[in-house]
C-alpha cells in the first residue's frame, strides 16, 4: 500500500491537470553560454505571452538536480527527448490564462537596500564625489 501524497501535491497536482498550455526549452549542451542564452530566451517568451494576455509560471522543482528529484528529472528528459549529456531541459513552464495583477509598489532603491542593510552612494559624474543618501 502507498502512501497518498500531501494535500499541497494534490493541490499542485490538480492544477497541472488544468494547465492548457506548457513550455519547455531544450539546448543542444550546458555550457554558461547557453544557459544565460536560454534564460534570455525564456525572458523573451514570457514578455510576449504577457503582451498576449497569457500567464506563465515556471515549474523548475523537476528539473534539480539532486537525489530526491533524480527520477522526476530522468522522466521529464526521457519526455522531452532531452538524454544527456547530449541535451539539457534549460526551462519548463505552465502557461494559460489568470486573473491580472497590479504592479507591485516602487519605493526606489534607497528604500530597497535599507531593507537589506546596504549603504547607498549617489555619484556625480561632475566631481565624482560619493554622498551617503540618507
Amino acid at each position: 500500500m502507498t502512501t497518498p501524497p500531501p494535500a499541497r501535491s494534490r493541490i499542485f497536482d490538480k492544477k497541472l491537470d488544468s494547465t492548457p498550455g506548457f513550455l519547455w526549452m531544450v539546448t543542444e549542451g550546458n555550457d554558461r553560454v547557453t544557459q544565460v542564452n536560454a534564460g534570455r530566451a525564456y525572458v523573451r517568451v514570457q514578455l510576449a505571452a504577457t503582451a498576449q494576455g497569457l500567464a506563465m509560471q515556471p515549474l523548475q522543482q523537476a528539473l534539480q538536480e539532486y537525489p530526491e528529484q533524480a527520477k522526476t528529472y530522468a522522466d521529464v528528459r526521457r519526455l522531452l527527448d532531452a538524454p544527456p549529456p547530449a541535451r539539457t531541459v534549460q526551462m519548463r513552464a505552465r502557461v494559460g490564462y489568470a486573473p491580472p495583477v497590479d504592479p507591485a509598489p516602487w519605493r526606489g532603491s534607497a528604500a530597497r537596500a535599507q531593507l537589506i542593510g546596504l549603504r547607498v552612494f549617489r555619484c556625480t559624474a561632475a566631481n565624482c564625489e560619493c554622498r551617503l543618501l540618507s
